[in-house]
């Protein structure tokens, strides 16, 4: 499945969000707080359109446990993890999703 049908052709939405996985899980096994997974609009309406009773229920978009964002500043092959700041002022607030360690 590709996002957007079009706009961006060679995109694997799956293997994109794998990546953003394998952040998250190191960043659980690290002891820090994600808050949410920003993404690029294409793919927030391709995850809303599959999760379409939960949105019609008025429910915020949940992926991998975590509040899915749409955020235009997110490039579509690299969704941004958010940590909460409150944690730990010493992690940064973004990062952007890199390889699964799987």
């Amino acid at each position: 499945m590709n996002v957007g049908r079009g706009e961006f052709p060679d995109l694997s939405v799956i293997e994109t969000l794998d990546d953003a996985c394998g952040d998250i899980l190191r960043a659980k096994w690290d002891r820090r707080l994600v808050s949410s997974l920003h993404v690029h609009p294409s793919v927030y309406r391709l995850v809303a359109n599959a999760k379409q009773r939960e949105m019609a229920r008025g429910n915020v978009l949940i992926l991998l446990g975590l509040e899915l964002v749409s955020d235009d500043n997110v490039p579509a092959d690299r969704p941004e993890i958010i940590y909460d700041s409150s944690a730990d002022s010493t992690v940064p607030r973004r990062t952007t999703t890199g390889g699964n360690p799987c």
